[in-house]
Order: structure tokens, then C-alpha cells, then sequence
């Protein structure tokens, strides 16, 4: 129902090929649904720092194709200094 809602609003057909499609250049509709994706996962937020959990958040919840592992402890500080945190 959330994704129908955001995609009304979005003006974006309600149709897993149009909502793929639009994601590209609508950073509100990428925005909307990767919030609804961490919604959706029934574990808490792993807590700041706590960098193993986050990885392990991420495969659950992102289900990436080809997780690089060996890049995870740069990318989490870098979202943690753009936190700020």
C-alpha cells in the first residue's frame, strides 16, 4: 500500500517495469523505497559503529548480486563521516 501511495504521488505507473525504469532519475522515488525496504526488515537498526552488524543488515535487507566485502570498512566510515557520527 506504501508503494502505491509513493507512486501515486510520484506520478509513476504502479508496475514493477515503470517503477524500475523511473527509479534512474527520480532520486524521491529511490528515497521512498529504500526507506520502505529498511521498514520492511522486522530487525532494529543496527547501532552506529557497530560495523559487522551493519554489514550483515545490509546483505539481509539490500540483498546485494556480488557483495565486496573487502570495501565495507570504507564505505561505512565514509556514511559515518557524512553522518557525522
Amino acid at each position: 500500500e506504501h508503494v502505491r501511495s509513493v507512486c501515486d504521488a510520484l506520478n509513476v505507473e504502479r508496475n514493477p517495469r515503470a517503477i524500475w525504469d523511473a527509479l534512474e532519475a527520480n532520486d524521491v522515488l529511490s528515497f521512498a523505497l529504500a526507506r520502505l525496504l529498511l521498514w520492511s526488515d522486522p530487525k532494529p537498526l543496527p547501532a552506529i559503529g557497530d560495523s559487522d552488524a551493519a554489514w550483515a543488515y545490509y546483505l539481509r535487507v539490500w540483498r546485494p548480486g556480488k557483495p565486496h566485502f573487502h570495501t565495507w570498512a570504507e564505505a561505512y566510515r565514509v556514511a559515518r563521516k557524512a553522518l557525522g557520527v
